[in-house]
């Protein structure tokens, strides 16, 4: 059955708008990159500009907890933005550069009477976060810090959607992985990777899988790609998890546990927290494990909301440069070197070897966020996205 246990009738959107959408059935796989090794973007500053000049707007510039603001120039590019101050005194005389990061939200506040309004950036950087705040003053301040919100807007939802390759969020197993006979649903994800001091924040391109409950657990696979061969982490989905997310106009952010993804959007953000709350619920009610019917249901839920999503942006390169692969391990010369006077000791030891040094590293845990999806309503029984 290549429609994974259900029939026709089953399945939410007609097969005819589904193809028309590029989503995959099961026994297919998605669309996506044929590379096994962990694609690492490099997230380190740059004063470098890239395209045109999309949009640009006064407004009064303040850095995080700093007291001093200025009133500047904002310039909005493809790839982040640019501080130019109207005041010689003003950021030191010298204008600032801010490439995008995916890992950011975008929020406004209006004052009562429509007099004042502040756009505020909020971009988490490893175990912290910084915020760019842009204040307006005026009768017309509601409506230019609009403005800019639109143009900041459009361009991180281009930036962010750069990072990942085309594809669509899947419900289908693949028949050939043990590991996703019970999947509810999986797709690209960015994820934050800790790196040394001084270089910058490293964002991993993965391939996630959130999979259904069974003795009173789930799991939140996380793959290197969507051959889904090689396994980053697997992640324990419990009753006692956290979701985190930031209730904002834009923001792909979410967090389970101490672990930080981002989507391509918000609603393909939406999407995923919501369906980890619905197995989260499940769990907290003590279900019982799905039946393959059930299992059916799930699916069909999730990819009702996979139909109704927005067409994303697609560019055609990434606008952050990946990070170099470390070098392949060395290893015996083919025909150029002789085995014939190695004993089966060395032997046994070269093979040790080259198996310790492929060996793929532990990721390590991402910092915890500062706000938790609330929970509303009494699910329990039901599966509602």
């Amino acid at each position: 059955d290549i429609h994974g246990g259900m029939d026709d009738s089953e399945i939410v959107a007609p097969l005819s708008t589904i193809k028309a959408k590029g989503l995959g059935l099961a026994g297919l796989r998605p669309i996506g990159p044929v590379d096994h090794c962990l694609r690492v973007y490099s997230s380190l500053p740059s004063e470098v500009m890239r395209g045109s000049l999309m949009f640009s707007c006064n407004a009064t510039y303040s850095l995080s907890r700093e007291v001093n603001s200025t009133l500047a120039v904002v310039n909005v590019f493809a790839n982040g933005f640019q501080v130019v101050p109207r005041n010689p005194t003003g950021c030191n005389g010298k204008f600032l550069s801010h490439v995008w990061v995916a890992f950011s939200v975008l929020s406004t506040r209006h004052s009562d009477d429509n007099l004042t309004s502040m756009l505020r950036l909020t971009v988490f950087s490893k175990d912290k976060f910084k915020v760019h705040g842009f204040m307006f003053r005026g009768h017309c301040a509601e409506a230019e810090c609009n403005e800019l919100l639109d143009a900041m807007y459009g361009s991180l939802t281009r930036f962010t959607a750069s990072l990942f390759p085309r594809h669509d969020i899947t419900v289908w197993p693949l028949p050939d992985v043990e590991s996703t006979t019970g999947r509810i649903m999986a797709g690209y994800l960015l994820m934050q990777e800790k790196v040394a001091e001084g270089e910058g924040d490293g964002l991993c391109l993965v391939y996630c899988e959130l999979g259904c409950f069974t003795a009173g657990a789930a799991s939140f696979i996380i793959y290197t790609d969507n051959t889904c061969n090689h396994v980053v982490e697997e992640l324990e989905i419990r009753q006692s998890v956290v979701i985190r997310t930031y209730n904002s106009i834009y923001c792909g952010v979410f967090e389970v546990d101490a672990w930080r993804f981002c989507a391509r959007t918000r609603s393909e953000m939406q999407l995923w927290t919501r369906a980890v709350i619905n197995v989260k619920i499940k769990l907290m009610y003590g279900a019982p494990d799905p039946t393959i019917d059930e299992l059916a249901v799930f699916r069909a839920a999730v990819l009702e909301r996979v139909i109704e999503l927005k067409d994303i942006p697609m560019m055609h390169e990434a606008l952050l440069p990946l990070k170099p692969r470390p070098a392949l391990p060395a290893a015996v010369r083919g025909d150029r070197c002789s085995l014939e006077a190695m004993d089966d000791i060395s032997l046994s030891l070269t093979a040790r070897s080259c198996d310790s040094s492929l060996r793929e590293p532990e990721a390590e845990q991402t910092p915890h966020g500062i706000c938790e999806a609330p929970l509303e309503g009494d699910h329990c029984g039901i599966w509602v996205l």
